[in-house]
C-alpha cells in the first residue's frame, strides 16, 4: 500500500486585540436627509462641471465653423454677383446656398442652447458663493419665497432644497394645501407670523416659527443667528441650538 503523505500542522497564534480606551469628544450630528441632499448636489455639480467643459470646447468649434461658413457664403455671393442679375437670382436658389443657410441656422440654435447651459452653471456658482459668504459672516441664509402656495413652495424646493433650512414668505395667506406642502418638504425655521393652529401643526413636526424679516441678497436672505435666537422662547432655543450646530457643519 502507498504511504499517505504527511500533513504538516501549523499552529497559528492569535494575538488578542487591545481594548480601545478613552473616548472621543467629537460629537457627530447626523442628518441623513441633509447629507443625501448635499451628496446629490455635489454629484450634480460635478456632472454639470464636466458637461460645461465639454460644451465650452464644442461652443468654440461651433462659433469658428459659423464664421467660416459665413465667410464662404459671403465670398460665394460676391463672386456670383459679378454676373448679371438674372444669373445671380438663379444662383441664390441653388442647393448649396440653401444648405449653408440651414446649417448656419441650426448651429446658431445649438450655440444658444450651450450658452443657456453655461448661464445656469454660472448661476449655481454665484449662489454657492453667496451662501458661504452669509455663513462666514455668522448669519443664517434664508430661502425667500414669494407666495405661501404649494406651487411656490415646490418650486423653491426644486431650486434650493428646503429640508432643514430657513424660509421666509413675502406674501402670506391662509392655505391648507400650502401648509401641507411646507410640512412635506420639511424646513426647520419659518420666519413668519402664522395663526396658532398652523404654528401648532408645524411645532408638532419639529419646526420653529419666528416672526422676523430677513435682509435680502441676490439669491438668499439672511438673519444674524444671535438675533434669531433671542426672538425664540426657551423650548425653541434648545431645538434651535441643536440645529445650529449641525447647520454650521453643512455645505451647500
Amino acid at each position: 500500500m502507498a504511504k499517505r503523505p504527511k500533513v504538516k500542522v501549523v499552529k497559528k497564534t492569535v494575538q488578542p486585540q487591545k481594548a480601545k480606551t478613552g473616548y472621543s469628544a467629537k460629537i457627530e450630528f447626523n442628518n441623513p436627509a441633509a447629507s443625501k441632499d448635499t451628496e446629490d448636489f455635489k454629484k450634480q455639480a460635478s456632472e454639470l462641471q464636466r458637461r460645461y467643459d465639454i460644451l465650452e470646447m464644442y461652443t468654440k468649434k461651433v462659433e469658428s465653423k459659423i464664421k467660416e461658413l459665413e465667410e464662404q457664403k459671403k465670398k460665394y455671393i460676391q463672386e456670383q454677383s459679378k454676373k448679371n442679375e438674372d444669373t445671380r437670382k438663379e444662383i441664390l436658389k441653388e442647393k448649396e446656398i440653401r444648405v449653408r443657410d440651414v446649417l448656419i441656422k441650426q448651429m446658431q440654435i445649438e450655440l444658444k442652447k450651450q450658452k443657456d447651459i453655461s448661464r445656469i452653471y454660472d448661476s449655481h456658482i454665484q449662489k454657492e458663493n453667496e451662501f458661504k459668504a452669509i455663513k462666514a459672516a455668522n448669519k443664517i441664509p434664508v430661502i425667500m419665497i414669494n407666495d405661501f402656495t404649494k406651487e411656490d413652495i415646490a418650486a423653491a424646493h426644486s431650486d434650493f432644497v428646503l429640508r432643514d433650512q430657513v424660509v421666509w414668505f413675502k406674501n402670506l395667506k391662509d392655505s391648507a394645501s400650502a401648509l401641507n406642502a411646507l410640512i412635506c418638504f420639511g424646513p426647520k425655521i419659518i420666519l413668519n407670523e402664522l395663526d396658532e393652529k398652523s404654528k401648532e401643526e408645524l411645532s408638532n413636526e419639529g419646526m420653529i416659527t419666528v416672526d422676523m424679516k430677513p435682509v435680502a441678497h441676490n439669491y438668499y436672505g439672511s438673519v444674524p443667528s444671535d438675533k434669531l435666537a433671542n426672538a425664540m422662547n426657551e423650548k425653541q432655543k434648545k431645538s434651535f441650538s441643536e440645529w445650529l450646530e449641525r447647520y454650521k457643519k453643512r455645505e451647500l
